[in-house]
């Protein structure tokens, strides 16, 4: 039988097996678009993370917290100045700051909106490198002991927009602040006294004092609920008040081994130890030059105790985990449809059993019928695979116009602040590579499922298909 008549004669065995040629594309169909589908997703959200990884070139370090009953959270580690020199140290290192909680507690004392105010407040202190670009021209985010300008602080962007939606949007008398725009407290100063060593929560026991602080600005690392003062200021505070803390605890160690003479007095060179004016720092934060020092430095970091960025990589691993799960269940949808390929290739096998019988008593050999199966499902694979393609891609498109908008709407609001601004044109991620390997995969799952089929229609006794009614 010529080779040449093998195409026509596969193209005439489908237009009369229409039916049983769609039932069995369905399973492949089905099957590549959902791998398609969700494949495209996975690599989507995944360029996403990385979007936002290759902006964050400020990486954020932190200590690693276990919850023990009955306890407060524990640290294995934690971030001192030895370790800020050992970040600094690292290929691919930029710059390094931290992140310092301050000590006492405190109260802020001030107007706002012509509403006297008073508060707890929580205040930590950032290195001034950190918040450059958050700074108007105007204000400097510095501070000197002897300087009788205002402390300057920043409030977080978060807290401004918490402002803006729930307060600023229901009180038409409030104004409504942009949180991206340093230059909005221009206009917008508001200055405030810093009360130390005073709570309305506990009692501290030492001398209050009272400080004149000012808010300059917005900055994605300043402290959700509070203010962030320059660190030089904040360690000055911590510096004075363990420095009276001990001193403290070392007169009252004098008094009760002297019950007897209640004139005692601390030596005038009483310092405490070195060991008792060493930093821990709340957070760290590493400037790379570029994302591909990003796994090194991770590497590193953790093998100091302490962890980076845990955000961006809990979501990159939840979208992995997710994607291999939908692939999964994709290939389990193909790998069925195979077998339903292989039940439908029998079952037409048999109804044609004397139609393969009549080709090769013309002189159309064994191989010749393998081809005629082979063709026929190989075109049923190239059709479920290119049709499946096309719905994972229309259904992609629709689930785009229905998120999309939502989406940028939340980034804008909660995401912005921390990543600089981030629009999303689309959640999937489709490339020639991905849709042709689902096309492929699809023709490759049609063709194991007719193989023993086309094995079974080769091996045909001509005289018996023949024979047969």
């Amino acid at each position: 039988m010529k080779t040449a008549s093998l195409p026509a004669l596969i193209g005439a065995n489908i237009a009369n097996s229409k039916r049983n040629f769609l039932l069995s594309s369905i399973g492949v169909t089905a099957g590549v678009s959902f791998l398609l589908f969700f494949s495209a997703l996975g690599a989507g959200l995944k360029a996403g993370v990385e979007q936002f990884r290759g902006k964050a070139n400020l990486l954020r370090v932190t200590t690693k917290a276990y919850n023990l009953p009955f306890f407060r959270q524990t640290s294995s580690s934690v971030i001192t100045d030895d370790s800020l020199n050992r970040f600094r140290a690292l290929p691919g290192v930029e710059s390094v700051g931290a992140e310092l909680d301050m000590l006492p507690p405190m109260q802020g004392v001030g107007r706002i909106f012509n509403l006297g105010l008073k508060t707890e407040l929580v205040a930590t202190g950032l290195d001034p490198g950190l918040v450059a670009d958050d700074i108007p021209p105007q204000f400097r985010f510095a501070w000197k002991p002897d300087q009788t300008e205002p402390v300057p602080g920043l409030v977080s962007r978060t807290l401004l927009q918490i402002f803006n939606e729930n307060f600023a949007s229901k009180f038409p008398d409030l104004p409504r602040v942009n949180p991206d725009d340093r230059d909005a407290f221009v206009n917008f100063v508001l200055d405030f006294d810093l009360l130390l060593n005073r709570s309305f929560l506990v009692r501290s026991g030492l001398d209050a004092q009272q400080i004149k602080a000012r808010v300059v600005g917005t900055s994605k690392l300043a402290v959700l609920v509070g203010v962030s003062f320059p660190m030089e200021f904040v360690k000055h505070v911590n510096r004075q008040h363990i420095i009276e803390q001990k001193r403290r605890e070392k007169l009252a160690e004098l008094r009760q081994a002297n019950p007897d003479n209640p004139n005692v007095e601390l030596p005038a060179d009483f310092q405490p130890g070195e060991k008792d004016l060493r930093f821990s720092y709340r957070n760290a934060y590493i400037k790379i030059q570029n994302p591909s020092y990003l796994p090194a430095i991770t590497a590193e970091v953790e093998s100091m105790g302490l962890k980076i960025d845990p955000e961006v990589a809990a979501a990159g691993r939840a979208i992995d985990a997710i994607t291999w799960v939908m692939r999964g269940l994709a290939l389990l949808i193909i790998a069925l449809a195979a077998v339903n390929i292989s039940q439908t290739f029998f079952l037409v096998l048999h109804q044609r059993r004397r139609d393969f019988g009549i080709l090769r008593a013309i002189g159309a050999s064994r191989m010749d019928l393998r081809i005629i199966v082979m063709g026929e499902a190989f075109l049923l694979g190239l059709f479920g695979g290119v049709t499946g393609a096309l719905i994972a891609w229309l259904g992609s498109r629709v689930a785009d116009f229905l998120a999309i908008p939502a989406l940028n709407d939340l980034l804008n609001r909660y995401v912005r602040q921390f990543y600089g601004p981030v629009t999303v044109d689309s959640l999937f991620a489709y490339d020639a590579m991905l849709i042709g390997a689902g096309i492929l995969f699809a023709v490759a799952c049609a063709l194991t499922g007719a193989f023993w089929p086309a094995q079974r229609a080769a091996q045909l006794d001509p005289a018996a298909a023949l024979a047969e009614n």
